[in-house]
């Protein structure tokens, strides 16, 4: 998948993966690898040591959709519950 790049969200209520932390958690490739595996304590352990500050509350409930490098995208979120948009796209949960 060398010419995608995974995006991290979370489409559930509760802590907002994406858009409650730093920029960059959202594209953190090592991470959206153990949790596209479905690996979610590799994960844990993975977000711990990359993202230190961040609330790993809603870690569990995040996806990754994977894209083309360079697809434009941003993330809405409402309560923690976060929309990924491809463009004009929404990303179904």
């Amino acid at each position: 998948m060398s010419d995608k790049v995974g995006i991290i969200y979370s489409p559930g209520y509760g802590a907002g993966w994406s858009t409650w932390g730093e920029e960059d958690q959202a594209l953190d490739q090592e991470l959206a690898k153990a949790i596209d595996c479905g690996n979610y304590k590799e994960a844990k352990v993975i977000a711990s040591k990359n993202w230190p500050e961040a609330c790993l509350g809603g870690l569990g409930d995040c996806k990754v959709e994977w894209v083309d490098l360079g697809t434009t995208f941003r993330i809405d979120e409402c309560d923690g519950y976060e929309t990924l948009r491809l463009s004009d796209y929404i990303i179904p949960k």
